[in-house]
């Protein structure tokens, strides 16, 4: 009758970023089976689950403006954004650029 060998090193997971799976294989050569031996019992191929983090890298949130500074003339407004939309995780880049705008408003006359 057949006897397994031993398993061989495993696969590289299937994905580089999630869910995905690997595998191993053996083969029936110790010893092979010969005259009227049986074939190995069992599976020559296992598959296991495997998961690689993903990066990922930050984005912005919309501009948050505030009033202007005055309610008539010229005044001045600033705005606001955080890198949250996502905020970057496992390794992946900031967000690139300023996080704060001033601008000038014009009111109506006073």
């Amino acid at each position: 009758d057949g006897g397994w060998g031993e398993w061989g090193e495993y696969s590289e997971c299937s994905v580089t970023c999630g869910d995905g799976t690997m595998f191993r294989t053996r083969e029936c050569n110790n010893p092979e089976p010969s005259g009227d031996g049986e074939d190995c019992i069992g599976l020559a191929r296992e598959t296991v689950p495997c998961t690689h983090t993903c990066l990922v890298d930050g984005g912005w949130t919309e501009w948050t403006w505030t009033e202007c500074s005055v309610t008539c003339g010229s005044g001045d407004k600033s705005a606001s954004r955080k890198c949250t939309n996502p905020k970057p995780a496992y390794g992946g880049a900031e967000c690139v650029g300023a996080s704060t705008q001033n601008t000038v408003c014009n009111l109506a006359q006073c």
